[in-house]
């Protein structure tokens, strides 16, 4: 018996996995909505950006053609450029969120099914 023992732990065994194919598409949805979700952010994380940098750029030039002095447009677009970092932190936060349901939803699944027995047999041992 300790022989046994001895020549799989020789071999560096390692337990094999079974996916079982039913569940894939239900993996494969939720993982492309999670890099769909990303996309999104990461879209609308530039535009915002870009935004910005335009609205800087514009405050440099108000400022550059009044000698230094920032008139009431001056005001609007430092204003104009607080509301999109805001609306980049708002961004980042409805991404979390979201990902985060998807991220649960997957799990929940994954958890649920290897309970079962139906996605993962760990651990193939033979006793």
């Amino acid at each position: 018996m300790d022989d046994y023992y001895s020549n799989k732990m020789q071999s560096k065994y390692v337990p094999s996995c079974k996916v079982v194919y039913p569940l894939s598409p239900i993996v494969e949805y939720l993982t492309s909505d999670i890099n769909k979700r990303y996309r999104i952010f990461m879209d609308n994380w530039h535009s915002i950006s870009y935004d910005q940098c335009k609205a800087k750029s514009r405050l440099y030039d108000v400022g550059a053609e009044n000698n230094g002095s920032l008139p009431f447009q001056a005001s609007y677009l430092e204003k104009i450029i607080f509301d999109l970092e805001k609306e980049k932190r708002g961004e980042a936060v409805s991404c979390f969120r979201d990902v985060s349901r998807l991220r649960m939803d997957l799990f929940g699944i994954l958890n649920e099914s290897s309970r079962n027995g139906y996605l993962l047999e760990l651990m193939n041992l033979e006793y």
